[in-house]
């Protein structure tokens, strides 16, 4: 559901719908978070690698910064673990 639904729609939603449509926007928004954070960690040492997403955000793909070629897909759980991953060994590093 997109928002202008509830901005043209005569219906009131019901909870269950609302729910939803917020869940899945801050999935996009935690997964667009992770991407870029990956992307800041990796660009200084590979420059040739870059992560991206585009709608309907199913899935990220590792891209060939030259070629823009897709290497590979991976599924948006697989993409938070690295995020968070990532995040944990920069904390141990810092402290």
């Amino acid at each position: 559901m997109h928002s202008q639904y509830y901005a043209a729609s005569t219906e009131i939603p019901n909870l269950a719908e609302v729910r939803s449509y917020f869940s899945e926007q801050a999935m996009k928004l935690e997964l667009v978070q992770a991407v870029d954070s990956i992307n800041k960690v990796i660009a200084p040492k590979l420059e040739a690698l870059r992560f991206k997403m585009e709608e309907p955000y199913d899935e990220v793909m590792l891209v060939d910064t030259y070629t823009e070629r897709v290497l590979r897909h991976i599924p948006n759980y697989e993409v938070l673990c690295i995020s968070k991953t990532l995040e944990r060994l920069h904390e141990l590093n810092t402290h």
